[in-house]
C-alpha cells in the first residue's frame, strides 16, 4: 500500500467550515456518504477543522483495522 498525502485525496470542496456537511450528515447520513463514494476508495473531508478520510475500499478498511 502507497501513503498519500491529505491534499492528494479527493473530496467535495468545502464551504462555511463545513457546516453544510455536517447538517446534510444529520438529515441523511447515507445519503452524504453515497455522494462521496464515487470520488475513490479514500476520500477526504474536514468539518469545523477536524480532517477525516472515509474508507471505501473492502481491503483498505481490513488493512486500517486489522493489519
Amino acid at each position: 500500500m502507497t501513503s498519500r498525502n491529505w491534499s492528494d485525496l479527493p473530496g467535495h470542496p468545502t464551504r462555511w467550515a463545513g457546516l453544510p456537511v455536517l447538517a446534510a450528515m444529520r438529515r441523511d447520513y447515507l445519503a452524504v456518504v453515497s455522494a462521496q463514494r464515487p470520488l475513490g476508495d479514500l476520500v477526504r473531508q474536514q468539518i469545523l477543522g477536524q480532517r477525516s478520510v472515509d474508507v471505501f475500499d473492502p481491503e483498505l478498511v481490513r488493512a486500517v483495522m486489522v493489519d
